[in-house]
């Protein structure tokens, strides 16, 4: 193989890597079993939704002190149950299943930020969330990531710290209910890049809902607590670029052989 075909292979490998790169990822840590809130709430410069109290509420646009939900579809705030409401009180967001509609919600934020918490409550594998910068998307994140992690028995968190991933499961403020499901408050935080808008989804179905509560948002570089656990970072390693250098490196490798055997043929 001449040599600039392989040094174009490379260089193409490279690009879509540094593509990637420099767009940024956020990464994605879960909190103890037992947290509700972020352990940024109520540190100045932080904002937290708690969607307060009252009765329950179909809606298409909600003003936050975060930003403004909007959707095509409706979303509803309501009373706390065994899928959702933090501390078992108040109220908590929710669509799908409950709302009756699967039209993703798009989360306008007041400025850019590095942080999202959240409390995602009786998670399944159809609730995804999307972050962007402007119109660029950064990266969606799939409760299945979280689901997968804590298929294993124990998760261990960034101190050294082992968990059972069954204590995850169950909604904590009454183990008894909705004990198939995981209960977790997840930090996400942008590394190389901000955010400003979020869009939630649930892979287009109503048999689910995305039931969530507790939302921090802050717009200061961000290091989490030794206690949480990563889950992923998104987008994941971009597999292809790491197999289109893998392959470079094997033409080059496998070039060097063949110019090898020729010259002892020689």
């Amino acid at each position: 193989m001449k040599r600039h075909h392989i040094f174009a292979i490379l260089a193409f490998a490279s690009l879509i890597l540094t593509s990637k790169a420099a767009a940024g990822i956020i990464d994605v840590y879960a909190s103890t079993s037992t947290d509700q809130t972020s352990f940024l709430a109520g540190v100045g410069g932080a904002t937290t939704e708690t969607f307060g109290t009252g009765g329950n509420s179909n809606l298409n646009s909600y003003t936050s002190t975060i930003g403004t939900f909007t959707s095509s579809g409706t979303f509803r705030i309501q009373g706390a149950d065994q899928y959702g409401g933090a501390g078992g009180t108040g109220r908590y967001f929710v669509f799908g299943a409950q709302s009756g509609s699967a039209s993703p919600v798009t989360i306008t934020l007041t400025g850019s930020e590095d942080y999202l918490g959240m409390w995602l409550s009786a998670a399944d594998a159809n609730n995804g969330i999307s972050f962007y910068n402007g119109t660029t998307l950064i990266g969606r994140f799939s409760s299945q990531s979280l689901l997968t992690l804590l298929g294993n028995t124990t998760v261990t968190a960034i101190n050294g710290t082992v968990y059972q991933s069954s204590s995850y499961f169950g909604n904590p403020n009454n183990r008894t209910q909705d004990s198939g499901e995981p209960f977790v408050y997840l930090d996400f935080v942008a590394v190389g890049t901000t955010f400003n808008k979020i869009v939630l989804d649930n892979s287009g179905s109503t048999a689910t809902g995305f039931e969530s509560d507790n939302y921090t948002i802050y717009g200061s570089a961000t290091v989490v607590p030794g206690t949480d656990v990563f889950v992923v970072a998104v987008p994941e390693t971009p597999l292809y670029g790491i197999l289109l250098c893998c392959l470079a490196f094997g033409l080059v490798g496998g070039h060097r052989l063949v110019q090898r055997f020729k010259s002892r043929l020689v």
